[in-house]
């Protein structure tokens, strides 16, 4: 859908004129938005960038909607590195134990069914 929507601003606009037109940049912001939550960090980056700099040209560097934008990217930037050293794990000094410790105790869960057949005593 945002995609669709920034083709017909490129097309209606032309691709040199879209980085003023605030309708364009606001679908920028939900794309580099959508990406973000579907974890395509790299892509969402770039949206963002795009939408900055042309929320910079239109609003100037001090509006709120800027500083929002800045804001963001630092976020993201900062999640890009948690993400890194997240990706880092302890190694299992033991893996017979940690997959019996984990047999025993069970995945938790919390779907409905699951709350309900506790609720009952059949689990």
């Amino acid at each position: 859908m945002h995609q669709r929507a920034l083709q017909g601003y490129e097309k209606a606009l032309g691709t040199d004129n879209i980085s003023t037109y605030t309708p364009a940049l606001n679908t920028l912001w939900a794309f580099a938005s959508l990406y973000e939550k579907q974890g395509d960090l790299p892509k969402a980056r770039i949206m963002y960038v795009k939408a900055l700099l042309g929320y910079e040209k239109v609003v100037g560097p001090d509006h709120p909607t800027s500083q929002s934008l800045r804001e963001i990217l630092q976020g993201l930037d900062s999640g890009t590195e948690k993400e890194a050293v997240k990706g880092i794990k302890k190694p299992v000094s033991n893996p017979r134990e940690e997959v019996s410790r984990l047999g025993s105790e069970g995945a938790p869960s919390t779907s409905r069914r699951h709350k309900l057949f506790r609720k009952l005593g059949l689990r």
